[in-house]
């Protein structure tokens, strides 16, 4: 037993077995040390179980229990609509019952580039190491803003991981989502909010300033890149916003065919032009020439007198555009609140606002040259009243050949706009999904749901049995007192099969009468079968169709679904209360619904667990009832143990004493004999 040396002669003279009597003297002096260690492992078995019984009950307290307090299971509403491919809704318990019309306008779309381009998946993209940026704009406004690093050896998957995961300096996600299609041979990038705040830009970083070779390589790579490789290829300056061109959520522009002024009415949002004339003519005679000539941006007007009027023979548009671009208004520029570009024949304005107010006025003024500043314009005044070359206002419309323009979801409800950065919103107490739009009003009713509120409480019920009939079988599961915890002997000499089957029955019966739990089961049948003050008949589960049939089924409970929905038809918050009501009376429960007075039960079980076992968490200076036992019986092995081995080393250090003094008398018994013999 001991693991201490001892000087041992084990019956060499005497020829006993030492090993086998000591161990059986001791076996004698060990039956208080077995006892305790089995004692260990059964308060081991205890502790553990209680312990378990704790998570249990703090599991279906929290969620069964918890969940049946809450309104939602009670007020439960069912959503139908005319439409099912335009909105879903989920009703919430605050909802209002009725029929309600709507009519989906718009759908949230985030800012979205797509390009329809063949990549190779497995080739690098780029010759030259190179880096885009990206800017994107949530749906509260604030933008973001990353440089991606794009290396000679980089695949499209690379770069796509590469956005995906991209932060800005401060440790921010980008909010975008970029993704290659190899079969539709689509190359996509999409904030993943919606709205018409979210913005989305892509350009090629801009070189170093003072230029160096290798930055100057990198830019070019980077327009190459996003131009030809991407497929983005309809921006002259590398600068992709939303689409192909630099586009925002909606913008206006002014319009013009060669010679004849498009109608108001026909302005779109599409990139459109004022043509030029075949040629340009001097404009700086006479000092009246273009006197009164104006542009008027979302109500700022500029004087563009004095930059047109001058000699432009043998100039370009790309002149006149430079000229305009420096017209200023106070401290404004003209070119700061609309972008002025030409190809070389054409002369195009597009406002930097976006929405319904954009507008650009344009008006050729009063000089002696109005005609030709119209003509400049391609305007034919004499088709126009007066000479203001008219009023273009943005329209909201979103850009045809960019379809995937961020917008936000519009919705008439009941007869009120409704507007969301979200296809996701709350309307009256319903969770609305706005799936697409329709073309002509449809209607959503919301009616009360009786059928899920029925499965709620039946669900419920079930659940509670399931409980009841748990703490039932432990504390009447039978006790097998002749299968005690094994001892390590007892173990060696088994089969795993054995030593399992043995061990179930000595764990039977571990919370056989246990009083905290019988104490519960008694508590919870009460108040489950008590009636509940709420001011109803239905005031007692057994008058809503939920009691138990007999006295051997220990409490469980039935559901008559037909005098549930009968009673929930009736009285749908006398049910509610039945269940959920509470009450600050703490000398009484009689006005507290049966899930409340639950609640209360299985917190007072968890305490008085805690108090008798502890928790998991304090496992390491319990000082709960059984964990004192546990210290005591622990205590009590170590001393035992070393009581054990010194009294096992005393056995043998008599033994040996023995075989000594045996052997000492052998020895003078023979030289006696051979003295005796010599004579």
């Amino acid at each position: 037993m001991s693991t201490t040396s001892v000087n041992r002669i084990s019956g060499m003279v005497s020829g006993l077995d030492t090993d086998s009597l000591v161990k059986k003297l001791m076996a004698a002096e060990s039956v208080n040390l077995i006892k305790s260690k089995q004692k260990l492992q059964t308060l081991t078995w205890q502790s553990d179980g209680y312990r378990q019984w704790n998570t249990d009950m703090f599991s279906f307290r929290t969620n069964t229990l918890f969940n049946m307090k809450l309104s939602k299971s009670y007020d439960t509403f069912a959503t139908t609509t005319s439409d099912s491919n335009s909105l879903s809704g989920i009703a919430s318990s605050d909802v209002i019952e009725g029929t309600y019309s709507y009519k989906v306008t718009n759908l949230a779309q985030s800012a979205t580039m797509k390009s329809n381009v063949d990549i190779d998946t497995t080739k690098a993209l780029t010759d030259t190491a190179t880096s885009i940026t990206i800017k994107a704009t949530n749906s509260t406004g604030t933008q973001v803003s990353a440089d991606i690093a794009v290396a000679k050896t980089d695949t499209i998957t690379d770069v796509l991981a590469k956005i995906n995961s991209a932060k800005d300096s401060s440790g921010n996600s980008l909010g975008v989502k970029a993704v290659y299609d190899s079969s539709l041979k689509q190359f996509i990038v999409k904030t993943k909010d919606t709205g018409s705040l979210t913005k989305l830009t892509i350009n090629a970083t801009p070189d170093k300033v003072p230029p160096t070779p290798e930055s100057t390589a990198s830019f070019v790579a980077g327009q190459a890149l996003l131009d030809s490789t991407l497929g983005f290829n309809n921006s002259a300056d590398g600068d992709y916003s939303n689409g192909f061109s630099k586009v925002s959520a909606a913008y206006v522009t002014v319009q013009r065919t060669s010679a004849t002024r498009v109608p108001d009415t026909n302005v779109t949002t599409n990139p459109n032009y004022v043509k030029g004339s075949s040629g340009l003519v001097k404009m700086n005679t006479p000092s009246d020439a273009t006197d009164g000539a104006s542009i008027t941006v979302d109500g700022t007007a500029f004087n563009i007198a004095a930059a047109l009027q001058k000699d432009w023979t043998g100039k370009s548009l790309t002149d006149v555009v430079n000229s305009l671009k420096s017209v200023t208004s106070g401290t404004t520029k003209l070119s700061d609140l609309v972008d002025i570009s030409t190809n070389g024949t054409d002369i195009s304005f597009k406002s930097k606002s976006t929405g319904p107010s954009s507008s650009i006025a344009i008006s050729a003024g009063t000089g002696t040259l109005k005609d030709a500043v119209a003509n400049l314009f391609s305007v034919d005044i004499a088709s126009h009243a007066a000479t203001d070359l008219g009023n273009f206002v943005g329209t909201g419309v979103t850009d045809p050949n960019n379809p995937n323009v961020a917008q936000d979801a519009k919705i008439n409800f009941n007869g009120t706009n409704l507007t969301s950065t979200s296809n996701s919103l709350k309307i009256l107490g319903v969770n609305y999904t706005l799936k697409n739009v329709n073309a002509t009003a449809q209607t959503v009713t919301i009616t009360k749901d009786i059928d899920a509120e029925v499965k709620n409480i039946t669900d419920f019920v079930s659940k509670y049995n399931d409980m009841l009939s748990k703490i039932n079988t432990a504390v009447n599961e039978t006790v097998y007192k002749d299968y005690q915890p094994l001892t390590d002997d007892q173990r060696t000499a088994m089969s795993e099969t054995q030593i399992t089957a043995w061990e179930t029955k000595a764990k039977s019966g571990l919370f056989n009468n246990d009083s905290i739990l019988k104490q519960l089961a008694t508590k919870i049948r009460n108040d489950m079968t008590s009636k509940v003050d709420n001011g109803s008949t239905y005031n007692s589960l057994a008058s809503i169709g939920i009691n138990s049939t007999s006295y051997a089924d220990k409490g469980k409970l039935y559901v008559d679904e037909t005098k549930l929905r009968a009673a929930i038809q009736a009285d749908p918050d006398a049910v509610k209360s039945l269940f959920s009501q509470t009450s600050t009376d703490t000398t009484s429960n009689a006005k507290q619904g049966v899930v409340s007075r639950l609640y209360d039960d299985f917190q007072s079980a968890m305490t008085k667990l805690v108090s008798k076992a502890g928790s998991s968490s304090n496992a390491p200076t319990d000082q709960s009832f059984v964990g004192k036992l546990l210290t005591q019986t622990n205590t009590f092995i170590s001393t035992e143990t070393d009581r054990l081995n010194a009294k096992e080393k005393n056995y043998y250090a008599k033994f040996t004493a023995m075989e000594t003094a045996m052997n000492k008398y052998n020895s003078q018994s023979a030289y006696l004999t051979q003295n005796s013999s010599s004579q």
